[in-house]
């Protein structure tokens, strides 16, 4: 009995070894010691990929992005070996983190005396403002002097802002342009489409009412016999160019032209 009771925890150890070992296999196999030269690749990618559109959602990116993405660095780096899952799904969580905590010291509405040094590529304060900031965000300490020369790019990538030269555009302003734009046009165009539709739609019944006269004006002609009467109004009103050269012509004229149109 004792045998068994010493037996029964070291198999829950065993258990809790081969769980834990399990984890790290599958927490060394997500990570990757990226290079700078691999990180600026990923960033310019990402660029492109936000800037060229396609790919672009409300909350992030749209499916098919991490694919997209390791095709473009298979191209600019052939035998980096990098993967879309897990490699670069993961280093872009860690680039939007770190992108989220310098945007929010520059930008914050409850923070104020930070800037970001565009040569140097870091964020600059006064001690003051630093120690300040440091007492209620303690993990940000580390940004006091590490550079982060990806910060205005990712403003593009994950933000509201888009680079255009030396001018810095609101990206939702933009987007909101452009989605008035398109929607001005398209109403335009469904203006001018239901223009034409009403104008077609008056023709024909123009067109409906000048055939249901001819009748009654072909069936008054006394120089024509019954057949000759039912025949030219077949045959009349059967072309809608026939139908107004009837009526453009003199009540005198019209006449001649049954005659002439029952003699083709």
């Amino acid at each position: 009995m004792d045998a068994r009771k010493r037996g029964r925890p070291q198999s829950n150890a065993n258990s809790v070894a081969e769980k834990s070992k399990s984890g790290m296999t599958s927490q060394s196999r997500n990570y990757r010691a990226w290079t700078n030269i691999e990180e600026t690749k990923l960033v310019e990618a990402l660029v492109i990929m936000v800037n060229t559109g396609g790919f672009r959602a409300d909350q992030g990116f749209k499916s098919g992005y991490l694919t997209h993405l390791e095709h473009l660095l298979k191209k600019s780096m052939p035998n980096s070996g990098i993967l879309g899952k897990p490699h670069i799904e993961s280093k872009i969580k860690v680039m939007k983190r770190d992108w989220q905590a310098v945007h929010d010291m520059l930008n914050s509405s409850h923070t104020s005396g930070f800037s970001y040094d565009t040569v140097k590529h870091c964020m600059i304060a006064d001690d003051q403002v630093w120690e300040s900031y440091l007492q209620v965000h303690k993990g940000a300490s580390k940004w006091r002097n590490k550079t982060f020369p990806y910060y205005e790019k990712l403003c593009v990538v994950f933000g509201k802002d888009r680079v255009e030269g030396n001018t810095v555009r609101d990206l939702v302003e933009m987007e909101e342009e452009a989605n008035i734009e398109e929607q001005t046009q398209h109403l335009d165009t469904m203006g001018k489409i239901a223009n034409t539709i009403n104008k077609d739609i008056e023709r024909e019944e123009e067109l409906d009412k000048k055939r249901c006269m001819i009748t009654c004006e072909i069936s008054k002609m006394e120089s024509l016999i019954r057949s000759e009467k039912f025949k030219a109004i077949t045959k009349i009103r059967e072309e809608d160019e026939r139908v107004n050269i009837f009526w453009d012509l003199q009540e005198t004229e019209r006449e001649d032209y049954v005659k002439w149109v029952l003699e083709e």
